[in-house]
């Protein structure tokens, strides 16, 4: 991705490492949620109040299915190190980073499928 950063730029291109290995993701298919606290509203005995819940980091995206994929390498998939690297200069770092759900994969169009990971919380290595 570029060193000079437009301070206008929208996000555009995602970057995505597993364990230091890149991985090809299909444009417009990833979501990141960067965990932590957030605030809810819950109905309390005297009205409404706002408590704090944990959430888990979260990096879901889209892979193609290619001759080098291999399943086993994803299945099961524990204290994974899974980097999210934004072309607006943002670098998020998912450490023990879990694979979760099962990987579909539907013929045609690439043999798309869904890799989601979860972590405990994620970590800001770069802007």
């Amino acid at each position: 991705m570029s060193e000079s950063i437009n301070p206008n730029q929208g996000l555009g291109v995602v970057e995505v490492t597993i364990n230091g290995k890149a991985v090809s993701v299909v444009p417009g298919t990833v979501m990141f949620t960067r965990g932590g606290f957030i605030a809810k509203s819950e109905n309390g005995d005297t009205g409404p109040v706002i408590v704090r819940e944990r959430v888990p980091a979260r990096l879901e995206f889209e892979t193609f299915f290619t001759p080098l994929t291999r399943l086993a390498d994803y299945g099961n998939m524990r204290n994974a190190t899974v980097v999210y690297r934004a072309d607006t200069g943002q670098v998020y770092t998912m450490a023990n980073a879990a694979l979760i759900g099962d990987q579909e994969i539907k013929a045609g169009d690439g043999g798309k499928h869904k890799l989601e990971f979860h972590a405990a919380q994620s970590v800001e290595t770069g802007s």
